[in-house]
């Protein structure tokens, strides 16, 4: 979304490019590595394990999952 914003703010506001650096956020990416080795790791055995992203809100329906 960063470098869509960007394009907004040249093409549709007019501001030059050299005004508008892009800040990447997130983390960086890691190898996959065995499920089950990693829950061995993490002393999770037998368990299922669901996660998500981002903020937790009402849209995501996470009480209906649980």
């Amino acid at each position: 979304m960063t470098e869509s914003a960007a394009q907004i703010l040249i093409q549709l506001n007019a501001i030059p490019v050299h005004k508008i650096s892009i800040i990447a956020h997130g983390t960086h990416l890691i190898k996959h590595q065995n499920r089950q080795e990693l829950k061995a790791k993490y002393s999770y055995h037998n368990r299922k394990i669901i996660s998500t992203f981002g903020l937790i809100s009402a849209g995501k329906n996470i009480e209906t999952t649980l």
